[in-house]
């Protein structure tokens, strides 16, 4: 295999490092929905159960034991996602690992 030239391994670094930003803005965007998401479950099944009580219907009870089910559902499905993008961003911060490495020791003096 061909070494690569220095000024290649650093477009390489580059690009590498601008792609993993992109990637981390994305998870870090997943993260604020799923915030709103449980948000929005934890104030949807609070006031359903509170209605229950008020008015002393029991089915209440179950819509807000639904509404729960049905965010967390959601919840998993949006942390699915995010995690696939943590596999792209492990093979990055590798490769970075390697290019830094093989160029950090070729940079050394032999002794």
């Amino acid at each position: 295999m061909a070494e690569l030239v220095p000024d290649a391994k650093l477009l390489l670094r580059d690009e590498l490092s601008k792609e993993y930003y992109a990637i981390l803005g994305v998870v870090s965007s997943y993260d604020g929905w799923l915030l709103i998401v449980k948000g929005w479950s934890v104030t949807l099944s609070l006031a359903a159960l509170g209605l229950g009580f008020q008015q002393r219907h029991f089915a209440l009870f179950a819509l807000a034991a639904v509404t729960g089910a049905a965010f967390w559902y959601i919840d998993g499905l949006m942390k699915g996602y995010q995690y696939r993008y943590y596999v792209r961003m492990r093979e990055i911060e590798y490769t970075a690992y390697l290019i830094n490495r093989r160029w950090t020791f070729r940079a050394e003096p032999s002794r």
